[in-house]
C-alpha cells in the first residue's frame, strides 16, 4: 500500500503517525507531547524569569555569579528551545505560562 501510494506520487505516513499528527492538530497532545516549558532546565527557568522581570544581561549575570556570556547563552538555548525570537516575546511567554505575573 505505502510503495504504491508513493509511486503514485502521494504521501504515505504509517498509521500511528497520522494518529498523533490528528491529535495534535486537534490540540489532544498524548503524553509524548510536552509543554516546551517542562523541558527547560531549573537554570533557564531562572533565567527566563529574570529577563521578564526586566533585569539586564549584566543584572542577571551579577545574580546568578556567571559571566554575561553564561546569561547570552542561556537566553540563545532558551528562544532556540521555545521557538520565540526576540525579548519581548519571551516575555510574552513568560507572563502566559505563569513563569512570572503580568506587571511584575
Amino acid at each position: 500500500m505505502a510503495v504504491v501510494a508513493v509511486l503514485a506520487g502521494n504521501t504515505w505516513l504509517a498509521p500511528e503517525v497520522s494518529k498523533r499528527i490528528a491529535a495534535a492538530y486537534r490540540g489532544e497532545g498524548g503524553p509524548e507531547m510536552h509543554d516546551p516549558v517542562e523541558t527547560l532546565t531549573p537554570r533557564q527557568r531562572e533565567v527566563l524569569q529574570l529577563i521578564a522581570e526586566g533585569f539586564s544581561t549584566k543584572e542577571i549575570a551579577r545574580r546568578l555569579r556567571v559571566s554575561t556570556k553564561t546569561v547570552e547563552s542561556h537566553r540563545c538555548d532558551l528562544m532556540q528551545r521555545l521557538d520565540i525570537h526576540g525579548i519581548a516575546a519571551l516575555v510574552r511567554y513568560a507572563i502566559r505560562v505563569g513563569i512570572v505575573a503580568p506587571g511584575s
